[in-house]
């Protein structure tokens, strides 16, 4: 979760990937999130849920383990437990001003 601006203003990037560069295992994963009735996209090694219905969906159906922690590669979340992240992203759909203020804060970790 990123907060970008426009000429608008600002608003979240929301996104759950996860990282695949082997052909068969991305493929073989993008088909079982299909089959689970998520709209996966490929980017970059990357399969991505971007859409609210997916992360809503994720954080239902699939979540993830308890204690499992970001990996030292995301400059804003490294260290925190992943599903404090899908938390806060789910919950960002209610109220995304208190997230961007949050994230914004100059101690919070940036990218």
């Amino acid at each position: 979760m990123t907060v970008a601006k426009n000429k608008n203003g600002v608003y979240l990037v929301r996104k759950v990937f996860v990282s695949v560069v082997h052909p068969k295992m991305r493929d073989g994963l993008m088909d079982i999130l299909e089959r689970l009735s998520f709209s996966p996209k490929y980017y970059s090694d990357q399969i991505r849920l971007t859409t609210r219905q997916d992360i809503e969906l994720f954080k239902k159906r699939i979540n993830f383990l308890e204690g499992a922690n970001v990996s030292n590669n995301s400059t804003r979340f490294s260290g925190l437990e992943k599903s404090y992240i899908l938390d806060m992203i789910v919950k960002s759909y209610e109220r995304p001003s208190e997230i961007i203020s949050l994230i914004s804060l100059p101690g919070f970790k940036s990218d």
